[in-house]
């Protein structure tokens, strides 16, 4: 950054020169002479979006690009210096930089309130200024955008927008410089962690030996409801129970529910246990 500095600028005449060397016998030299005394405008934008997280020797390499691009398309004859005409591609080239190295989210419209001024429409819609010169290709795939910040009123971005405007970050990275703890490490688990399983294998055992235990306490008839209505993954309904020992269904219900306050009053000392019918 320093030795650029120290290389001259050219005056319009250089410039001149220089350019029509360049477009009239294909000269290299002179181009990159046009680029070399221009180096110091490219360092200056690129800080301006220092902010980004990105490496300043990236942006500046983009800007160069950006450089290169306006030399190669410069007319002196339109009466502009070339850094009026090729501020508008180095900054065109970070921005892009930016934006692809941001997210993984492919790019949209809306995107782009990141950098420029916003225009509101008729229809109500949002449309970004470009502010692109008339010499761009259509086909050119960088946007370039007004020097003006955009204005908080005109932006109407919803919150899934400026979720999208949030730049990505590797879950392999720690959660602050000096940590040996990553993102991924604070992630909860999908499953139950391994506590929670034993315990719950436990307390299955446990329900398990006392409906055991129950059961062996238990007449035939009552021991045909824990096990066919209560315990079972088809439980047969009441009707069926009571037509099964010739008793109404009310009477099937009742001693059910006899059935299901002996196996509260053993299960007790696990707390609150409901059995479900």
């Amino acid at each position: 950054m320093l030795e650029v500095g120290r290389i001259p600028l050219l005056t319009r005449e250089e410039e001149r020169e220089l350019t029509e060397r360049l477009r009239n016998e294909n000269d290299v030299q002179a181009a990159r002479k046009l680029v070399a005394a221009n180096l110091r405008f490219v360092v200056k934008v690129a800080f301006k979006y220092r902010n980004y997280n990105i490496r300043m020797t990236d942006l500046i390499q983009e800007g160069n690009v950006g450089l290169m691009h306006a030399v190669s398309k410069f007319d002196p004859e339109r009466g502009y210096r070339l850094i009026s005409y090729a501020v508008w591609w180095i900054k065109a080239y970070i921005q892009n930089y930016i934006i692809k190295n941001w997210s993984m989210v492919p790019i949209s419209a809306r995107r782009k309130h990141l950098f420029g001024r916003l225009k509101s429409l008729p229809s109500g819609e949002v449309e970004v200024d470009s502010g692109q010169d008339s010499d761009a290709p259509p086909s050119d795939s960088h946007f370039l955008v007004a020097a003006e910040p955009a204005s908080a009123p005109s932006l109407g971005v919803s919150k899934t927008e400026l979720s999208m405007a949030q730049r990505d970050f590797s879950l392999d990275s720690t959660v602050h410089d000096g940590s040996a703890t990553t993102h991924l490490a604070r992630l909860p688990a999908p499953q139950a962690s391994q506590e929670d399983e034993l315990a719950s294998a436990q307390l299955r055992s446990q329900v398990a030996e006392i409906i055991a235990e129950v059961i062996e306490d238990l007449d035939d008839r009552s021991r045909f409801i824990l096990e066919k209505r209560l315990v079972a993954d088809e439980p047969m309904s009441l009707s069926d129970i009571g037509r099964h020992f010739n008793v109404s269904r009310e009477r099937a219900r009742q001693l059910e529910a006899r059935i299901k306050k002996k196996l509260k009053k053993r299960l007790a000392h696990l707390g609150k246990t409901e059995i479900y019918s």
